[in-house]
């Protein structure tokens, strides 16, 4: 039966003609989003770096986006349906779905020995017993970079170089590159590239790639100094440009152990933030996004000050004053005429990343921050909505279920408040955060630490009865948030009681957008007992993201019973990418090694470019070596057209990445999406947010 399935899936994969981009994979697809037109872009002689010759029929012009414009703040997904407005759920989940969905780190846990990330870094031998379906360090030396390398040395597209230079930044560390080199200084010439595209890419990529080297060079362009001018071959570092190395900045400062490195950064993009305003909110909206997270070491309460320069940022109290001051409406800096809502609107999710970055002893600027936000977020307060939702989200993650605390019971009571009667696209993230508050217990010490969970889940169990329109699916979402979140705070199973509630309300949904969200949330709450309700939902609703939803929520429950049902649904999607696309994620979450098989098969005889494309990106998705060879063939390939191979490139950057999220993860987890900065979420896909 089930190779009979393959051939059939075979059959209809040779006849499949998506778009391009069809199987972009937005869950875990995490290359660098096609880029915008730079409005700042001025003219200049062209660079020794700089491609050739026009650009050819089918190729993007240097800076254009390659894929169609939406109206909700991030590039159309194919084959997904377009949410027309911002209130959508599922809007929220492809943003956060990377902690629940990073095939790649499902595929690298299963049978991985203690010790196996060190090759990834370099370090220690040549192991024999990791995952088959791993690359090796020899795999990555003398496969995937020599056809990367090459590749960006010849005739490329923006596509193609863009996608080519993220994969070697996501692989970083190799062995015996050519010439001496590192990839650092592979990298960097390509920041002078006749395309603005291509030259901010790459210093994204410099950032991607980690290294506390390259920072010098990434706060000079940031700072737009003389130095920085000469690598960017320009009379000007472009704002875009600046953007993308403070973005960049802030990749490196969260993964550096150099705290006087830290230290200079975050006094770099503080500055930035204290400067002139400008046009364009990018630059000071990347840097508050780097400066939170950049944790400089918490500073001894004990210890007497020391001199600083004016403005220097020196411990981790230094950077939570400096964020406590920039969020006061009171400033005389925040007129009206000068406030830049998408900035300031960005400091509290900064507060609650460095207050939970190892920064539990903070205690009495934790209370400092949280008394902020409530009252930022009270039922007469002035600031812009966008602002509030920003401080419910961080609520979100600052408060926990502790009983008999006045400011935590403040809290918890104010965001029930929301969801009642607050702004709409406020109750729906008060949904979420009071889920994740319920979950996370007080830390050791403190008396009745889940005192306030029963009450909590009473409400979100009360909002999922009461709530009607497109509120009832972010409920049900809540839920199933929540009981992940118990999962992974090693917690209590779920309520039985709140389980039920949301198992009824997932029989009864007969509306494709309540049903998506009830299938994902019972996926998220490992309750396997539904997956027959799960399966019969997939069979009754003709809908595509639903039956998509379907797939997903069982693969997050791990139901390895369920992968005939969907490579069945995988035969029945042919001319439907979104729906393929789904089933895809689902059997890969279920390790359905034939999946792969058969995608690899299929790379090499598809009868469209457009086909290659779609399948090397569910290759990359699944994120198994063995596809390595047929997809170095396609990149390889002069003949092919540049974007099925720069869909190939991005392939093997995810096979081969030296992370196990994607490398946006941490920019995009428990954000605030509303903002629509060109760099950050835009409506073309060309920020670092975009899925």
């Amino acid at each position: 039966m089930k190779a009979s399935r393959l051939l059939i899936i075979a059959t209809l994969v040779g006849g499949l003609a998506p778009s391009p981009q069809a199987f972009s994979l937005p869950q875990v697809c995490d290359t660098v989003p096609p880029r915008a037109p730079a409005p700042d872009s001025t003219a200049r002689p062209r660079s020794k770096h700089g491609s050739t010759g026009s650009p050819k029929p089918g190729v993007n012009s240097p800076g254009m986006p390659t894929s169609a414009p939406s109206s909700v703040g991030f590039a159309s997904m194919p084959g997904d349906d377009i949410p027309e407005d911002l209130s959508r759920w599922d809007l929220w989940w492809k943003v956060n779905s990377s902690q629940y969905m990073a095939l790649s780190a499902s595929v690298r846990r299963r049978s991985i020995v203690q010790d196996d990330l060190g090759w990834f870094l370099g370090k220690g031998d040549e192991r024999e017993d990791f995952n088959p379906v791993r690359p090796t360090r020899k795999q990555i030396n003398e496969e995937v970079v020599p056809a990367l390398l090459t590749t960006l040395a010849g005739d490329c597209s923006d596509e193609l170089t863009n996608n080519t230079l993220t994969a070697l930044a996501k692989i970083g560390w190799v062995q015996d590159l050519p010439n001496g080199a590192d990839m650092a200084a592979v990298i960097r010439p390509l920041l002078a590239h006749d395309s603005q595209s291509v030259s901010e890419t790459a210093a994204l990529a410099l950032g991607i790639l980690g290294g506390d080297s390259s920072s010098d060079l990434l706060l000079a362009l940031m700072d737009n100094e003389p130095q920085a001018r000469q690598f960017t071959n320009r009379p000007a570092v472009p704002f875009r440009t600046r953007a993308f190395a403070a973005y960049a900045l802030g990749l490196i400062g969260r993964y550096t152990s150099d705290n006087d490195l830290r230290q200079q950064i975050a006094t770099r993009l503080a500055a930035v933030l204290t400067g002139p305003n400008f046009a364009l909110p990018d630059l000071k909206l990347a840097a508050m996004v780097s400066f939170g997270l950049t944790p400089v070491e918490p500073g001894s309460p004990t210890a007497g000050p020391k001199p600083t320069a004016p403005g220097s940022i020196q411990s981790r109290q230094d950077q939570l004053a400096f964020l406590l001051k920039y969020l006061d409406p009171e400033q005389p800096r925040k007129r009206l005429k000068k406030r830049q809502f998408a900035v300031w609107a960005q400091a509290p999710t900064a507060l609650a990343r460095l207050l939970n970055r190892n920064g539990l002893q903070l205690n009495q600027q934790r209370e400092a921050v949280m008394q902020t936000l409530l009252l930022a977020i009270g039922k007469h307060s002035k600031l812009q909505r966008t602002v509030q939702q920003s401080c419910i989200l961080a609520l979100g993650q600052l408060s926990d279920a502790r009983g008999g605390s006045k400011v935590h019971h403040r809290i918890h009571a104010e965001l029930e408040r929301i969801c009642k009667s607050g702004e709409e696209q406020a109750k729906r993230f008060a949904l979420i955060s009071l889920a994740q508050i319920a979950a996370r217990p007080a830390p050791a010490g403190i008396e009745d630490p889940t005192g306030a969970r029963a009450k909590i889940q009473k409400v979100l169990v009360t909002r999922l009865a009461k709530s009607k329109g497109r509120l009832a699916p972010w409920a049900g979402l809540a839920i199933g948030v929540h009981a992940r979140a118990l999962i992974d705070n090693n917690q209590e199973a779920l309520d039985l009681g709140v389980l039920s509630a949301l198992r009824s309300a997932a029989k009864a949904s007969k509306s494709p957008e309540y049903a998506g969200a009830y299938m994902i949330a019972l996926g998220l709450t490992g309750d396997r007992e539904v997956r027959d309700l799960i399966l019969e939902k997939m069979e009754q609703f003709s809908v595509d993201n639903v039956r998509g939803h379907c797939a997903i929520a069982l693969g997050l429950m791990n139901e390895v019973a369920a992968v005939e049902p969907i490579q069945d649904m995988l035969v029945d999607s042919k001319f439907r990418p979104g729906l393929m696309n789904q089933a895809v994620l689902g059997l890969g979450l279920l390790g359905d090694q034939a999946t792969a098989d058969f995608l690899l098969h299929h790379l090499t005889n598809a009868k469209s470019a457009s086909t290659q494309t779609a399948i090397a990106s569910a290759l990359g998705s699944l994120g198994d070596a063995r596809s390595i060879k047929g997809l170095v063939a396609l990149l390889s390939d002069p003949s092919q057209r540049h974007t099925a191979r720069a869909s190939a490139a991005m392939a093997l950057g995810m096979i081969c990445d030296k992370s196990l999220l994607p490398w946006n993860a941490y920019l995009q987890l428990d954000s605030n999406y509303l903002n629509r900065a060109s760099t950050f979420t835009h409506v073309n896909g060309s920020g670092v947010l975009a899925p």
